[in-house]
């Protein structure tokens, strides 16, 4: 009888992580972590590590930026986006970043 208990809380074990990989994003940030609900069912991003992303991580993974930009995380994005643009500037007239010029030390 124990091994079949076993058996059943695995299965039950299963498809609570199943259902929440199919309707929730666990997303790790630089403050922790945060569920963030989708806006479309699939396996997709259903755990995401953004602490390093830039902008072409977040161009990349347009359903996990609509859904944390509904889910009021939009700061987070916009953040990476601004960075990312100014980059892009900056390469493009030939130049690049100092050392310590960053968004985090606001």
């Amino acid at each position: 009888m124990r091994r079949l208990s076993a058996l059943f809380f695995g299965i039950l074990l299963g498809g609570v992580l199943v259902y929440g990989g199919f309707n929730f994003h666990l997303v790790r940030a630089n403050d922790g972590y945060l569920v963030v609900g989708r806006t479309s069912v699939a396996l997709e991003d259903a755990y995401v590590d953004i602490r390093s992303w830039n902008f072409s991580d977040w161009r990349k993974h347009p359903t996990l930026t609509r859904d944390m930009l509904k889910a009021g995380h939009g700061e987070r994005v916009k953040v990476a986006v601004q960075e990312g643009l100014v980059d892009e500037a900056l390469k493009g007239i030939g130049l690049t970043r100092r050392a310590g010029d960053d968004a985090s030390r606001r």
